[in-house]
């Protein structure tokens, strides 16, 4: 496969910060916030994607951030909703994007929240484990600012604290995957790219498909240790062809997931170490020898970070993966892959 290599250039300009402008109404419970923002990537190579809208810029918009939240007197009863309106200057068209919307209630050690909320769990730095959340991974390499990395969730949350153990529970009635990148505007290798038809087939809106996730928390001999679980699916999609030899229709599923993971994260010689690990259970392929599915597998992280001086961190991390049933996995392999 012939390898393109392409720069993106950058250039963002925000009317002030996130909050560029804020509004409390007198004697009244809510808050109003919003803030512009102008984003503009190029290509510096003159390379552009095979099939793609041609242009030589990735992204071209320009984004309204609106957000308004609101509690009771008494803090237990809040909401928040939180939306973008924006113009995709390469696609010359017009969208919404709501990115937060839900109401909680919080009373002594329970705080429960309905509604679409973004969640992060984990311990790596753009290395994700046992955070099972969607991502929009086009947003992040558009270069768009890293909150757009992550994604909303419906569904609703639990939070319990006490003294001897916490826990963060989530129930998902509606599966949310990943916004992975496209041939219109990045370059990425697809074995089925001369196929017409796509079909996206998601998992059904089915009580036996709603996905679960929980985290129990604590602190041991001043280390913050987190053990994690999550029932649902793939947040990429695998794919099958109706022909491999020549493809005319590719249907993108999501597979069944269990996630058993644990992290660990304390102070060390003045900066803060991070360890995690994670097994990914690939429940619809459990041997290894169907290739649309992918193996179940290890993943570990450590790593490590330390403000060197004012406003100024260092860390690194190491990461990997091991996967099951290896060499069933490349016994199984169709002719050219």
């Amino acid at each position: 496969m012939k390898k393109f290599l392409f720069i993106l250039l950058v250039f963002e300009v925000a009317l002030g910060a996130a909050g560029a402008w804020a509004q409390e109404t007198k004697n009244t419970p809510f808050q109003f916030h919003g803030f512009f923002l102008g984003i503009t990537t190029g290509r510096v190579t003159g390379k552009r994607p095979p099939g793609g809208n041609g242009s030589d810029f990735v992204l071209g918009e320009e984004r309204l951030r609106l957000e308004l939240k609101g509690a009771t007197p008494s803090g237990e009863a809040f909401f928040l909703v939180k939306g973008d309106g924006f113009h995709d200057a390469v696609a010359n068209e017009v969208h919404g994007d709501l990115r937060e919307a839900y109401a909680g209630y919080t009373k002594g050690p329970v705080d429960l929240r309905f509604g679409r909320q973004i969640v992060t769990w984990g311990t790596g730095d753009l290395f994700y484990i046992n955070d099972v959340f969607p991502k929009d991974w086009e947003s992040f390499f558009e270069g768009r600012p890293m909150e757009y990395l992550k994604l909303g969730v419906d569904g609703f949350r639990t939070q319990l604290f006490s003294k001897v153990l916490n826990a963060d529970i989530l129930v998902v009635p509606f599966f949310t995957p990943d916004n992975s990148l496209s041939s219109e505007r990045f370059f990425f290798f697809d074995p089925f790219s001369a196929a017409p038809n796509r079909i996206e087939t998601k998992p059904e809106l089915r009580y036996s498909n709603t996905e679960s996730a929980i985290r129990l928390y604590r602190q041991v001999a001043g280390s913050d240790l987190s053990f994690y679980f999550y029932r649902g699916f793939w947040r990429t999609p695998s794919a099958t062809a109706d022909n491999l030899t020549t493809p005319t229709t590719v249907t993108e599923f999501f597979p069944e997931l269990f996630v058993y993971g644990s992290s660990l994260q304390r102070n060390l010689f003045g900066g803060v170490m991070s360890l995690e690990g994670g097994y990914y259970d690939s429940r619809q392929d459990n041997d290894g020898n169907d290739p649309t599915i992918p193996n179940s597998q290890w993943r570990f992280l450590a790593g490590y970070q330390r403000e060197l001086w004012r406003d100024f961190t260092a860390g690194f991390q190491f990461y990997g993966e091991i996967m099951d049933h290896y060499g069933a996995y490349r016994g199984a392999l169709p002719a050219g892959f």
